[in-house]
C-alpha cells in the first residue's frame, strides 16, 4: 500500500468520526443558547408588552402677534344742523359732498344754474331786503357782503344804504350772475349755523325738482370725541395699558395710547380719518339711531369710520402647543408638563393662556417655554404625576 492510499484513508475516517460527534455537540449546545439567548429576549419582549406607552413629547413652538384687531372710530361731533333752501327750480350742479368744510359764501348747489350761496350765522334772516329798510337783519346782511368780498367793513350799517344796495348788486352781477337789482332775495342763499361747518350728508340729486323748504345737508360742527370701538358690538374695545398702540389703515399709521381719544389729538386723528376716505382707505355710516333731538332742525351727530386695524407697536413673542397639552387640575390650576428625557415630567404652572389667531387647536403659554418638550395629551401621565400640578 503506498503512502498515498494510507493518508486518504485516514482522512476519510476523521470525517465519519466528525460527523459522528456532531450531532452530540449540537444537542450540548441548543440548551445552552436557549438558557442565554433566547428566554433574555423573550423576557425583554414581555416587559414591552406590558409596560404602559410613553406620552408622546412635542416642542413648544414660536408665534410673533402684534394683537392686531379690526376696529372703526367712532366721531361724535355734538351737534348738526338740518340745510334747507329757500329756492325753486331744478337742482343743476351739486357743490359740496360728505366731509367738506362749509365756509362763508360758498356756494353749495345751483338751482337753474344760479348758485345758492352758504350763509352762516347765529340766526337766519327772515325776510327779502331792500333800499331803506333798517333792523338788525340789514345789518346781518351787511356783515356777510363784507364776508363775501363785495362790501367795505366801514359800509356796515343797520340801514339799507346805497353803499348796501351797491354791494349787493355786485354780489348779484359777479357772484350770482342775475340782474343786479341790488335788492336781497332770500333765495340767494341757505342757512346754516354759525358752530357747524362739516358737511355729513347731502340731500340732493342733479334734475330734482326743488321748493323751499327743501332738504339741502346735514352738516356739523367740529368732532367733540372719538372713541375705537368694535365693528360688530359698536362697544369700546379694550386696550392694554402697558402696550403703545398703531392705528393703521393701508399703509398709513396713527399712534394711539388708549381707545378714547385724548382732546388734545382729536383734530388731527380726524384729519387722518377724513384723509383716509378721501383715499379710499375707508368707509363711513351713520348709525340706525342718529342722535336725539334737540333745537329744531339740529341733532346730536355721530358717525362710524369703519376699515381701520389696530395693533401693539412692538410684536410681542409668545410660546404655541397643541391645546391638548393644557391640563387644568380640580382645583383649577392650569399646567403644561415638560419633560427632558425619560419618564420624568415636570409641571409648569400658567397663570394664564391665550387663544393664537388665525390657528384652530392651538394655545399661546409663555414665551421661555419655546423649544423645550411637552406631553402633547397630559391623560396618558399617571394619577401621580397628574397631581403635581396644584
Amino acid at each position: 500500500m503506498s503512502k498515498h492510499e494510507s493518508s486518504g484513508r485516514q482522512g476519510r475516517g476523521w470525517w465519519r468520526s466528525a460527523w459522528f460527534v456532531l450531532p452530540l455537540v449540537v444537542a450540548w449546545l441548543v440548551p445552552l443558547a436557549v438558557l442565554y439567548v433566547v428566554n433574555p429576549a423573550i423576557s425583554r419582549a414581555e416587559e414591552r408588552s406590558v409596560a404602559a406607552p410613553q406620552p408622546e413629547l412635542v416642542p413648544v413652538g414660536s408665534r410673533s402677534n402684534d394683537l392686531r384687531t379690526e376696529v372703526s372710530a367712532l366721531v361724535s361731533y355734538g351737534r348738526a344742523a338740518t340745510v334747507t333752501t329757500r329756492a325753486s327750480g331744478l337742482v343743476t350742479s351739486v357743490d359740496v359732498a360728505p366731509g367738506d368744510k362749509v365756509k362763508q359764501c360758498r356756494t353749495l348747489f345751483r338751482v337753474n344754474a344760479r348758485p345758492v350761496l352758504a350763509y352762516r350765522a347765529d340766526s337766519p334772516l327772515y325776510r327779502d331786503l331792500a333800499l331803506k329798510d333798517k333792523g338788525a337783519d340789514v345789518k346781518a346782511l351787511a356783515t356777510y357782503l363784507v364776508a363775501c368780498g363785495v362790501l367795505s367793513d366801514s359800509h356796515v350799517s343797520d340801514e339799507y344804504t346805497t353803499q348796501i344796495e351797491a354791494g349787493v348788486k355786485k354780489l348779484q352781477k359777479d357772484v350770482l350772475a342775475v340782474k343786479d337789482t341790488g335788492a336781497f332775495s332770500l333765495d340767494y342763499v341757505a342757512f346754516i349755523p354759525r358752530d357747524v361747518s362739516i358737511v355729513k350728508s347731502t340731500a340732493l340729486v342733479v334734475g330734482q325738482e326743488v321748493t323751499p323748504g327743501t332738504e339741502v345737508a346735514t352738516v356739523s360742527g367740529p368732532p367733540a370725541a372719538i372713541s375705537l370701538v368694535s365693528p360688530d358690538s359698536g362697544q369700546v374695545v379694550t386696550l392694554d395699558e402697558t402696550q403703545s398702540y398703531v392705528l393703521r389703515v393701508g399703509d398709513q399709521s396713527f399712534a394711539v395710547t388708549n381707545a378714547v381719544i385724548p382732546e388734545d389729538q382729536i383734530s388731527s386723528f380726524y384729519k387722518f380719518l377724513t384723509t383716509a376716505v378721501t383715499d379710499g382707505l375707508m368707509s363711513t355710516h351713520q348709525p340706525t339711531d342718529d342722535g336725539s333731538g334737540n333745537a329744531a332742525g339740529t341733532t346730536t351727530s355721530q358717525e362710524y369710520f369703519n376699515g381701520a386695524s389696530i395693533g401693539a407697536k412692538q410684536v410681542t413673542e409668545t410660546g404655541a402647543v397643541p391645546a391638548t397639552a393644557i391640563y387644568a387640575s380640580l382645583n383649577g390650576t392650569t399646567c403644561v408638563f415638560t419633560s427632558s428625557g425619560g419618564a420624568s415630567y415636570d409641571p409648569i404652572r400658567l397663570d394664564s393662556v391665550s387663544l393664537i389667531r388665525g390657528e384652530l387647536g392651538s394655545i399661546g403659554v409663555p414665551k421661555d417655554l419655546i423649544g423645550q418638550q411637552v406631553v402633547r395629551d397630559p391623560s396618558a401621565l399617571t394619577e401621580q404625576v397628574l397631581t403635581t400640578c396644584g
